[in-house]
């Protein structure tokens, strides 16, 4: 897991658990997840050469949170 500086670790590790327990079984799907009092939209990216999740704030979308395997 990573986030952006503006993003504190508490905020991005509930956004991350937020995702885990709302995205089981949908895949495919954009997730829509609250942590640290926002609304953060998750959705797959591909990566070279593996997908990653990405989670943006809905309120500001230079605040992010990317969920690596």
């Amino acid at each position: 897991m990573s986030a952006d500086r503006a993003t504190p670790c508490a905020t991005a590790l509930q956004v991350a658990g937020a995702y885990t327990q709302k995205a089981r079984g949908a895949t495919g799907t954009t997730v829509t997840v609250r942590a640290g009092g926002t609304a953060w939209t998750c959705r797959e990216q591909q990566g070279d050469p593996n997908p990653y999740e990405r989670c943006v704030a809905a309120a500001d979308p230079s605040r992010w949170v990317t969920l690596t395997s």
